[in-house]
């Protein structure tokens, strides 16, 4: 138990880390169009609210009279692929959500996905030449090879 405790700080704590380079690299590159920054934002804002929707579209919380499992024994959703779906009384599970919200979500995740591994390539990049630029060469520590 406590190894497993510790193993999941330890990788969200990493997660953590390099989610932090990536937005650093791409909001501190200046060579990266401002565009990129905003088409971001907008992604990353748009595909959490449509994660939101469509994990909790069979919730009963506030309207249980409006929700599409009203009339059915039960609810569920999944968090990844996200989906809602409705548990009728055959066991069988029926999503509620329809194509368009779920690719919605899927460009929005793709985009944002594909501009913060840009991000952390950069910020990887500046890192790697910063530390050479700092300490020198690998190749500057080596000595000359001597001809025979």
């Amino acid at each position: 138990m406590t190894s497993t405790v510790i193993l999941l700080c330890t990788a969200t704590l990493l997660c953590a880390v390099v989610l932090c380079i990536g937005v650093w690299g791409l909001l501190s590159e200046r060579k990266l169009p401002g565009w990129w920054r905003v088409s971001w934002f907008a992604t990353t804002l748009i595909g959490l609210v449509s994660w939101l929707l469509l994990v909790s579209r069979a919730q009963p919380v506030l309207f249980p009279e409006t929700s599409p499992c009203h009339p059915v024994a039960g609810y569920g959703s999944r968090l990844f692929p996200p989906d809602s779906y409705c548990v009728h009384d055959d066991g069988s599970q029926r999503s509620v959500n329809g194509p368009t919200p779920q690719v919605i979500f899927w460009i929005c995740f793709l985009n944002s996905t594909l501009l913060f591994l840009l991000g952390l390539n950069h910020a990887v990049v500046r890192l790697w030449r910063c530390g050479r630029s700092r300490y020198g060469s690998w190749r500057a520590n080596r000595p000359a090879p001597t001809d025979v």
